[in-house]
């Protein structure tokens, strides 16, 4: 007789062969983004150590690994759990932004007794050449969308309760699913700019990139407009 962990594990086994099944496409996209971000790190020429290149590379790297569980969590049923982590790929995004406007701070992330700067600090005095107003604008909504995801809040439950009240374990839901897939290639493709500032434009990774950003700048007309017509 199985154990209720292995029920559980079989389950999420199973919601990642109907995943991919029925949302070929979706896999196939967020699996081309993780692939170019870590083809980046190696055709990435090699420059002058200093802490801001170790900061930044870290950044992205972690942001690689993050966005590779956010995937292998929504693939296997557990949505909420997977949106709680592009919170971290939000600020480390934020926080490269803030690196770029101070170099000089970079130090921070490299000291482990050291603490960075609070987000809204970051957000707060990142250069206008780096990020304009409305972007920052969008990105303080993200955060707050972002942080319900990471904290206790209904909308972390909703999608869990049915007529006979809370059930366990993961189950596939499309429309979850999709939108977990808008959400992780959007913030692939902030990484997947970022990296490409790193890469001589001659090479052949910058049209591999761009044609995978094409791909998700579809895919978010593509839901935008499904959500438009509810």
């Amino acid at each position: 007789m199985n154990s209720s962990y292995e029920v559980l594990e079989d389950e999420a086994a199973q919601v990642a062969k109907t995943t991919r099944l029925k949302a070929a496409s979706d896999c196939q996209l967020l699996e081309e983004i993780l692939s170019l971000i870590a083809d980046g790190f190696e055709v990435a020429p090699e420059v002058a150590r200093s802490d801001e290149i170790d900061a930044k590379m870290a950044l992205y790297s972690h942001n690689l690994g993050t966005l590779r569980c956010c995937f292998l969590l929504s693939l296997q049923g557990y949505y909420t759990q997977s949106m709680s982590l592009l919170r971290c790929v939000y600020e480390n995004w934020i926080a490269d932004k803030f690196i770029s406007s101070f170099p000089a701070k970079s130090a921070k992330w490299m000291d482990a007794t050291s603490r960075p700067p609070s987000h809204q600090e970051m957000l707060d005095r990142i250069d206008r050449r780096v990020m304009s107003d409305e972007t920052k604008r969008q990105a303080k909504e993200w955060y707050g969308l972002l942080c319900k995801f990471a904290h206790t809040d209904p909308l972390n439950l909703i999608h869990l309760m049915g007529s006979d009240g809370a059930y366990f374990g993961a189950t596939y839901k499309p429309e979850l699913f999709a939108s977990n897939t808008y959400a992780a290639s959007s913030f692939g493709v902030f990484v997947l700019c970022d990296l490409a500032a790193w890469i001589p434009v001659d090479h052949s990774w910058q049209p591999r990139c761009r044609n995978c950003i094409e791909k998700v700048m579809s895919l978010i007309d593509r839901e935008n407009g499904t959500a438009a017509s509810k």
